[in-house]
């Protein structure tokens, strides 16, 4: 496994285990971070279904170059979300849902900026 590729475990571990620990504690979650029940439910589940995406692109031997760069969009407009919602929840969130978005904002755009500049060798055969 070359070093370009572990960018894509990195990304679909992630997603997956995001996905898994907020949606089986959604409700914890809310209260902790002052945010919306159905809120962080979507936000769980986004992460579990982008995470089987990545998942997918990590196990393949040829990854196609149009499915790599729905992967590099979705990475950037999650960031771009995540900042939206922190100015959303900007006066409702905790300290704690606020850093949340934040982090996940800078984790998953810049997931999409490395995978974006490893691109030739992401896309080839591993």
């Amino acid at each position: 496994m070359n070093c370009a590729t572990k960018i894509l475990w990195i990304d679909c571990i992630g997603g997956l285990t995001a996905g898994i620990v907020v949606t089986l504690f959604h409700a914890w979650f809310s209260v902790f971070y002052g945010l919306p029940v159905m809120f962080i439910v979507f936000v769980g589940v986004m992460n579990f279904a982008y995470g089987m995406f990545s998942f997918s692109l990590a196990i393949r031997e040829v990854r196609p170059f149009w499915l790599f760069c729905i992967l590099v969009i979705g990475n950037i407009l999650w960031g771009i979300l995540c900042v939206v919602w922190v100015f959303k929840y900007l006066n409702t969130a905790s300290i704690f849902g606020l850093a949340h978005l934040i982090l996940e904002a800078v984790f998953v755009a810049g997931l999409g900026v490395f995978e974006w500049l490893y691109r030739s060798n992401l896309s080839l055969a591993r």
